[in-house]
């Protein structure tokens, strides 16, 4: 089974990032940097304010059940790709 992780719009600097509040990548934590970095050509570690702190908040989960689980109240923001889609 593959890991997933989880990046969830922190709104630094005022305003969301992308169209969506969460993406879940099925991937481990590493390999699922890579595919944000290139898919939105953006740093998920970025700071675009030193106020509100990180731009995302990045978390792994043992699978992608586990990951929609934990966040299934924001299942109409979110946006999810699939080991397939890597």
């Amino acid at each position: 089974m593959n890991k997933a992780t989880t990046f969830f719009d922190m709104s630094s600097g005022g305003k969301e990032k992308l169209p969506w509040t969460l993406i879940i990548i099925e991937a481990d934590k590493p390999k699922a940097v890579e595919v944000f970095e290139l898919k939105w050509r953006r740093n998920p570690h970025n700071v675009t304010c030193e106020c509100c702190g990180s731009d995302y908040s990045i978390s792994e989960y043992e699978s992608l059940d586990a990951a929609k689980k934990q966040y299934a109240a924001y299942h109409h923001a979110r946006k999810i790709i699939t080991a397939k889609e890597i």
